[in-house]
């Protein structure tokens, strides 16, 4: 089981969260993250593997990287793409932090629709993040989809990365 961490930006709506049916999981921890002067407060962190859009693709191998601690999580940051930037800055890792981004070709079946901002390519519901990240590691658990309402449309779109294996 890959345990995951979910940096949660304090103003996301909980209505249109992805993470509120997974709240209860074992594996699943939630940190919410606060302004503070000069941007948001300092949230330390054990380590692990941080997905981040233009990092080098996550690969089956990076899975030695969380096996090596029990400590050590997938780390996603949920929030808009304007505050991230201003996120990253504020984590403070005490081990390894390894930056991985989901390979281009997983595809996102959320309807974004930003007034104010074009979203980069790449972006994914945090749940689909999870899912893709998961399978790539060698261990997709489709529960996690459970209750994600565009679900049958990801997995569709992403057939080969949840296929079979």
């Amino acid at each position: 089981m890959i345990k995951v961490l979910v940096i949660l930006h304090h103003k996301e709506n909980r209505k249109k969260c992805t993470l509120t049916p997974l709240r209860r999981r074992a594996e699943l921890e939630v940190k919410v993250i606060r302004p503070a002067p000069g941007g948001y407060q300092p949230l330390e962190i054990e380590g692990g593997v941080l997905l981040q859009v233009g990092a080098p693709p996550l690969g089956p191998d990076d899975r030695a990287l969380l096996d090596e601690d029990p400590c050590r999580r997938l780390v996603l940051i949920d929030s808009n793409w304007i505050k991230v930037p201003a996120i990253l800055r504020s984590i403070r890792s005490r081990g390894p932090l390894a930056r991985r981004s989901l390979p281009s070709e997983v595809r996102t079946a959320y309807p974004r629709r930003s007034k104010l901002f074009r979203d980069p390519p790449g972006g994914l519901a945090t749940v689909e993040a999870i899912a893709a990240a998961n399978a790539i590691l060698g261990e997709f658990d489709p529960s996690f989809l459970e209750n994600y309402h565009w679900a049958g449309e990801f997995l569709g779109l992403n057939r080969g990365l949840f296929a079979v294996k």
